[in-house]
């Protein structure tokens, strides 16, 4: 089968899905001519405002979290630990322990 006939068969399916007779679809839960309609609008107002707020909060601590997961990757001292005097001449070495001239900690060059 090929992608167009399974999306035409995917889109006959869930249109015939809409083709219930009416009064099915359980609309009259919110339709506002009715004190029921009126009262469940509402309810469904009153906690949209909570729903952005658990949005946002989610968002700030994924980023909190993503920062504190990324940033030590970015620091300029990750990996340096070269105590005074171990760093031999090479560039290679000194590029990447110039930042711990003076540290105590071996390097792990």
């Amino acid at each position: 089968m090929t992608f167009r006939t399974i999306a035409l068969l995917s889109s006959l399916l869930l249109l015939t899905a809409c083709s219930a007779a009416p009064g099915t679809w359980g609309w009259y839960v919110i339709d506002p001519t009715t004190d029921n309609g009126w009262t469940n609008i509402r309810f469904l107002i009153r906690g949209f405002t909570s729903t952005i707020q658990i949005s946002v909060l989610a968002a700030v601590a994924s980023i909190i979290i993503g920062l504190l997961v990324a940033l030590p990757a970015f620091a300029q001292t990750a990996g340096c630990a070269c105590p005074t005097g171990s760093m031999s001449s090479s560039s290679a070495q000194s590029r990447f322990c110039r930042c711990c001239s003076g540290s105590s900690m071996a390097c792990p060059l």
